[in-house]
């Protein structure tokens, strides 16, 4: 028989996905089956035998079934698929408590928004996703127009169950709040759970124009964030493929050329602190281009912050294009 100390419930399924030998009746191998409890699929298997402090890493196993993706087709509260796995083990015909596992970089703890980005720019027709993690109770959203100071008008009400919860908010459900909604260009919106303030996030309001892009790009929180950036023009990128030939003269020859269009975005001035928020697109595993009610996606390219010390300002401005499948053989 073996003893397991089982990680914390909502644990990162990267960093938090340990499982420790607390003690075995023998040193005889053990087999340790991962199983998804949900899908009660097997995940993989394990062979470990009891040592002092060992542990069982199933990591890899859960990453294999996250698939975070974009929420924003409709608006309303929603559970959101692929950012969470429960899990739990199988050894000798006995399981263990299911656990859950985000695609979070850290462990969930308290009542949070997964999200570092609380100040967001959206123009009128956009729909932005307010991720949380957050114990059972009564979640409300409320909004304040043109001042922080203004009456709270309620927005929408959740009795969530506990764990992670999306809000897919319609930007227009707020600005019809204002006096004139066509005018709106700034509004707060404050989420509470059982009547305690929990997050507070500031929108801009820009037109909508050509030249607006939406991307959306996975943060560290296994969430989803948005801006509406402004897009300054395509360029066309020449990649070649070069061969050196030659002993004692040496002839460089482009065996192929690729030709590729980029697009450039820009941010716009933003506070340091917004800015240092969105910089995590650049190291995102998934960015996306969000058009027409769709997600696609994107590789960014050539990014670059430039700040300015004396307003406080930065600006983020980097290419995207069309995202290219990696393609790795081994032999």
């Amino acid at each position: 028989m073996i003893e397991i100390l089982l990680p914390e419930n909502y644990s990162s399924a990267y960093t938090g996905a340990l499982y420790s030998i607390d003690k075995a009746s023998n040193s005889d191998p053990y087999v340790v089956e991962v199983i998804d409890s949900a899908k009660r699929e097997t995940l993989g298997f394990r062979r470990v035998q009891f040592l002092n402090n060992n542990r069982i890493n199933i990591a890899r196993y859960l990453s294999r079934v996250l698939n975070p993706q974009p929420l924003h087709a409709e608006s309303g509260w929603v559970l959101p698929e692929g950012r969470s796995v429960e899990a739990q083990l199988l050894i000798d015909d006995e399981f263990t408590p299911s656990r859950t596992f985000t695609a979070s970089l850290t462990n969930l703890t308290g009542n949070m928004l997964l999200s570092k980005l609380t100040h967001r720019t959206v123009t009128p027709h956009d729909i932005d996703e307010i991720s949380l993690f957050a114990e059972p109770g009564v979640i409300k959203i409320k909004v304040a127009v043109d001042s922080e100071k203004t009456y709270r008008q309620p927005i929408s009400e959740y009795n969530h169950s506990g764990g992670l919860i999306t809000y897919n908010f319609d930007v227009m459900s707020a600005m019809r709040k204002g006096y004139d909604p066509e005018e709106v260009r700034r509004f707060w919106l404050y989420i509470t759970l059982e009547n305690k303030e929990i997050a507070c996030l500031r929108y801009s309001v820009i037109p909508i124009t050509s030249q607006s892009v939406r991307l959306g790009w996975l943060n560290p929180y296994g969430a989803v964030d948005y801006h509406t950036f402004r897009s300054l023009g395509r360029l066309l990128r020449t990649e070649k493929d070069r061969v050196v030939r030659g002993s004692s003269v040496q002839r460089v020859s482009t065996v192929r050329s690729t030709y590729v269009w980029e697009e450039v975005l820009s941010s716009g001035y933003l506070p340091l602190q917004s800015a240092t928020a969105m910089s995590s697109l650049f190291s995102s595993p998934r960015v996306w281009r969000i058009e027409n009610g769709e997600a696609q996606l994107v590789d960014v390219t050539e990014e670059m912050v430039t700040v300015s010390d004396e307003e406080q300002l930065s600006t983020l401005r980097f290419s995207v294009r069309d995202a290219e499948p990696h393609q790795t053989q081994f032999f």
